[in-house]
């Protein structure tokens, strides 16, 4: 019970302020972008160090 009315709250809240909920979406997903591609990267060169790492301690 307690779910539906938490859904029908925020589905009257996005109803009342569209603009408001569309602005939101809209800087969230160049956050989102930014910091996924940020962390992509940081991932990235971390895999790549510990692969020269374990390359270098085999020789």
């Amino acid at each position: 019970m307690d779910h539906d009315n938490a859904s029908e709250a925020s589905g009257n809240i996005s109803e009342s302020h569209p603009s408001v909920s569309r602005e939101c979406s809209k800087s969230h997903a160049t956050v989102d972008s930014a910091s996924t591609k940020a962390v992509a990267w940081y991932t990235d060169r971390r895999i790549r160090n510990l692969e020269m790492k374990s390359s270098q301690r085999r020789r």
